[in-house]
């Protein structure tokens, strides 16, 4: 997902290389327009609940555990104003662990333990509504807007969640006991849907800090690679801080 990474870069250091615009269209303590359209940066922790029955599998055979597949997050979105509390937004986000383990129980005919890597990958692209319960600023007449020093929302959408599982390293037959090198893959998209909560904090008129939970539901199909189990969890929380650029 390296291509993600750099548009993100790309899209923060446009928003970032606007302050002669904001210079340009802000008072001191306000814009000279009601602002319509924002860009917020955020990274942070993302924690996948891990709940179906490949985790409880690999938790009990491996050493890995619940929060095994906690990764950071990072993710960006683009808002687009509709009323004085309503937006209507974009989003793309994008968290990977990549956790070493050995099985518990077992070692090698050297008594060497038998190890693996396992990683989640997931990118989320969605388009929801975000509504702010309370008021993100007022207009002085017709020409000046002064933002709300804070101003609290909630927030909800779908769209499809890219996802890949991947395990490779060595492993052990149950039957023959025979330890052998392999790997697994399944990889795709698939349906989320997400429900949201944060507070942005008024930096300057044109900058804003913001802090934002947010909670995706999704399961992704095992594939053929980890036939006999149940579909994937590939849901979980995110929490995040990050930069909203108002324009």
């Amino acid at each position: 997902m390296t291509n993600f990474v750099r548009a993100l870069c790309i899209a923060s250091a446009f928003a970032v290389a606007s302050p002669a615009y904001g210079q340009e269209n802000s008072g001191n303590g306000f814009l000279f327009h009601t602002p319509t359209v924002t860009f917020t940066l955020t990274g942070g922790y993302a924690m996948p609940t891990a709940a179906s029955d490949i985790f409880t599998q690999f938790r009990q055979d491996l050493t890995l555990n619940q929060r095994s597949f906690d990764a950071f997050n990072l993710a960006g979105e683009l808002a687009f104003r509709l009323t004085a509390r309503t937006d209507v937004v974009v989003s793309i986000a994008y968290a990977e662990a990549d956790k070493p383990s050995e099985f518990r129980h077992w070692t090698d005919n050297l008594d060497l333990p038998i190890q693996q890597h396992t990683s989640l990958a997931r990118w989320p692209v969605t388009v929801g509504a975000k509504y702010y319960l309370t008021g993100r600023g007022r207009s002085l007449g017709d020409f000046a807007w002064v933002p709300a020093r804070y101003s609290v929302f909630v927030g909800a959408g779908a769209g499809l969640m890219g996802y890949n599982f991947r395990q490779e390293g060595d492993f052990i037959d149950a039957k023959s006991l025979h330890v052998f090198h392999d790997s697994f893959n399944t990889e795709g998209w698939t349906p989320t849907g997400y429900a949201s909560g944060g507070m942005d904090y008024a930096l300057s008129p044109k900058w804003a800090l913001t802090t934002e939970l947010k909670y995706h539901i999704a399961s992704g199909d095992p594939g053929t690679s980890f036939v006999g189990f149940n579909r994937i969890d590939l849901s979980g929380l995110n929490a995040s801080v990050g930069f909203t650029v108002r324009y």
